[in-house]
């Protein structure tokens, strides 16, 4: 919402969406408690992007706040602001008496040599509704998606097959043309706010020996044997962190043992002794 051209004086629709993503910015910030982070700068920047012309409504606007005891604007003062301004720009007296007209050339009238039929179509859009709860709301304004913990919000974006950037369900993620980063502190990654957990680091917590359930491995330094044919399997692995490898096992009904490759050991961060069953 900083960044981009400015907005033209009169493409209304432009100072509608910017509006929006404002807003938009504002409720995932509010909903994660990082309001405080947006400062007099980020805010300048935003201004910045409007119309001179609206750019002085605003200077307008903030005396009256300084009247109210109001020294800095904040981040909501410039919410309503803008919504303010892109209903006055986008109301149908101001835009329907705005349009430019242009007189078109007088043709004469052509005489039809045969029956015609006039037909008139209409196009209707229809509006997204929340993936959650079918309400006319996004989904990240929905209370019971924001209730959900943030892992469990990520597997419903997963299973939905929702955006990871935006949330919406009509793109994936290759197709959004958001440039929005998380706002979760040392992330700013390219995915939604509301995605955003924190994965367990290894060994934070001890317990003891005896209440861990032991989990028995092979690791294999070499490749079964070329003349053995055995059933293959495609297999998803998670590890003890979370982080799920798609791979391939290969079955074989006759072994009491349960190997796994150095390599595939090594990616979900296993450790343990080293063996060589295939000399």
């Amino acid at each position: 919402m900083t960044k981009g051209p400015p907005i033209s004086v009169i493409d209304h629709q432009a100072l509608q969406r910017f509006a929006d993503e404002v807003q938009a910015n504002y409720d995932t910030l509010a909903s994660m408690g990082f309001l405080s982070e947006v400062n007099k700068d980020m805010l300048g920047k935003i201004l910045s992007r409007l119309p001179r012309g609206t750019q002085n409504k605003f200077i307008e606007h903030l005396r009256k706040l300084e009247t109210t005891g109001h020294s800095m604007p904040s981040f909501t003062d410039v919410v309503n602001f803008l919504k303010d301004r892109a209903q006055v720009a986008n109301h149908p007296f101001f835009s329907s008496s705005s349009q430019p007209t242009t007189r078109l050339p007088i043709k004469q009238p052509v005489k039809p040599t045969h029956r015609s039929s006039t037909f008139t179509t209409t196009a209707t859009t229809s509006k997204e509704l929340c993936t959650k709860c079918s309400k006319d709301h996004a989904l990240y304004k929905c209370d019971a998606f924001k209730a959900l913990t943030p892992r469990e919000r990520a597997d419903f974006a997963k299973n939905n097959h929702l955006c990871f950037k935006c949330l919406s369900s009509k793109h994936s993620a290759k197709q959004c043309k958001s440039t929005a980063r998380c706002r979760a502190s040392g992330c700013g990654k390219l995915h939604h706010t509301l995605l955003h957990f924190e994965r367990k680091e290894e060994n934070s917590v001890t317990t003891p020996a005896s209440d861990v359930p032991k989990a028995n491995f092979c690791v294999a330094a070499k490749k079964i044997s070329r003349g053995a044919l055995l059933q293959v399997l495609s297999l998803r692995v998670t590890s003890l962190q979370g982080d799920t490898i798609t791979t391939y096992g290969l079955l074989d009904s006759g072994s009491d043992l349960t190997m796994i490759d150095s390599s595939l050991a090594l990616l979900l961060g296993m450790k343990g002794t080293l063996d060589n069953y295939f000399e």
